[in-house]
């Protein structure tokens, strides 16, 4: 009797497992066809062969459809993360390849889904960001705090240093798909030298603060 008991399980979690999957890419296809905004759950369910029902038992809206592909890009990307701290031998050598790894997965998701969900398309003004952004953007102010701490770099808050990081990349994502030939590698090399370079300054300007 167990043993049939947990093949049914099994085979009910593969079933979710696939439905899930299928709403999630009918999303992506709809999102990069339409824009976010145009886009309605009705127009996802109708790119799938389920019923709206099924629809509801995975997601309660639009928006939380959306945060679910967002988080499911995130974790694809965070190995690549894990990856260039592991071979990047400095913190210059791991900024320019964390840079230039962002921008190929960019392109990537580009090619494959359309450029609405990886770019930064009209998103609503509240809108909850996947946990997994959070586990990102807490692995890299580690690394920052470790990078820091192994130079004597003090009066910098690694967060801050990290979030503007972030928000470098997010800033130029929008710029490198609406390029007509999008060089992941230039773009990367252009991100990590600005960002290094006011980093610089940052720091200087830290360390004569604590001289006074």
């Amino acid at each position: 009797m167990s043993h049939y008991l947990d093949r049914d399980l099994g085979v009910r979690a593969r079933s979710k497992a696939a439905n899930r999957s299928a709403i999630l890419k009918a999303a992506r296809a709809v999102f990069a066809e339409k824009g976010y905004e145009a886009a309605s759950v009705r127009d996802v369910i109708r790119r799938t062969e389920l019923a709206s029902g099924t629809f509801y038992n995975y997601f309660r809206s639009k928006e939380e459809l959306f945060v679910a592909l967002s988080a499911d890009s995130i974790k694809r990307f965070k190995p690549r993360l894990i990856e260039a701290k592991q071979v990047s031998g400095s913190l210059t050598e791991y900024v320019h390849r964390v840079y230039r790894l962002y921008f190929e997965f960019v392109l990537e998701e580009v090619e494959e889904y359309g450029p609405v969900v990886a770019s930064n398309g009209p998103m609503p003004s509240v809108m909850p960001m996947p946990p997994d952004v959070d586990s990102v953007f807490n692995l890299l102010t580690k690394e920052l705090t470790l990078s820091f701490e192994q130079r004597n770099i003090k009066g910098v808050e690694p967060e801050f240093v990290a979030a503007a990081a972030v928000g470098l990349a997010r800033e130029l994502r929008g710029r490198l798909i609406n390029r007509k030939n999008p060089d992941a590698a230039e773009m990367g090399r252009f991100a990590a030298s600005f960002f290094l370079s006011g980093f610089t300054g940052i720091k200087k300007e830290a360390s004569e603060q604590a001289d006074l």
